[in-house]
This record gives structure tokens, C-alpha cells and sequence, in this order.
């Protein structure tokens, strides 16, 4: 995500999650755009045979990643928590999980900005996103 120079971090972070959860016609769930916040949430490249196994492996390991998150959160190391975050976003992208490399582009910047409730809400979200992942993982829903 790319900021505005007269934007705090977690202001248009804020603005693109407003932006990113309005449903757009003709959009599938599998991009930012899904309508309920109980959608499934599936990779965009899930088709794709040489991402596969990545997908797996990143997938079973989402929740162990998301408790070193909410860690850092709660001990207040916003700086490692950034960090976390922005390893997270990267590699849901070249995944092709784009809602969930969204959310942790938002807490990233929320955590440089050091905004602590704002930090806290954006993981809250995250965590959603990454069981609606696990759970559409395998066909489990």
C-alpha cells in the first residue's frame, strides 16, 4: 500500500480498509471484496499447481504466525510486530491471499505509527481473516 505524504500510516490504512470491504459486483470471494465477514477466504492462485504445496504449507502454519502476532502485541513490541506483519503481507500476496497481505500492510502501518487501539483492532481483524482462511483450507466449509 502506498501512502499519501499528508496521511498518518494508520489513517490511510484505515481508508483502505473502508475501501476494501464495500463489495464490488462481479468480484469473487476470493479477492478483498468478500461481502460477509463470514465469506470463505481462498487464494486467488488456489488453481495453480506449482503454488500448491506453498499454500499448504502456509495455511497450516497461518495460526502458529498469527499467535506470534498477537504476541508481540500484547507485550507491546510494535516494532516486531511491523516486522511480522510485513513478512506476513508479502508472502500472502505472492500467495495470492490479497485480503489477508491487506490487513497485515493495515497493521503494519498501524503499529509504525505506534497507535495502539487502532494496532489492536487491525490484528482483531487479521485473526478473522486467517480462521476464514483455515477454515476454507481443504474444503473444510
Amino acid at each position: 500500500m502506498r501512502l499519501l505524504q499528508s496521511e498518518a500510516p494508520c489513517q490511510a490504512a484505515e481508508a483502505a480498509h473502508e475501501k476494501r470491504i464495500q463489495f464490488r459486483p462481479g468480484e469473487s470471494d476470493t479477492f478483498a471484496g468478500a461481502q460477509d465477514l463470514h465469506d470463505p477466504v481462498r487464494s486467488s492462485r488456489s488453481n495453480d499447481s506449482e503454488v500448491a504445496e506453498l499454500i499448504d504449507h502456509f495455511t497450516v502454519n497461518l495460526a502458529e504466525r498469527v499467535d506470534e502476532l498477537q504476541d508481540a502485541e500484547t507485550k507491546g513490541e510494535l516494532g516486531r510486530l511491523g516486522a511480522l506483519s510485513n513478512v506476513l503481507a508479502v508472502n500472502a500476496l505472492e500467495l495470492g491471499f490479497e485480503l489477508l497481505a491487506a490487513s497485515a500492510t493495515d497493521l503494519e502501518a498501524c503499529s509504525v505509527a505506534n497507535d495502539v487501539e487502532a494496532t489492536r483492532e487491525t490484528l482483531i481483524d487479521l485473526t478473522d481473516i486467517a480462521k476464514r482462511i483455515r477454515m476454507t483450507h481443504r474444503g473444510s466449509v
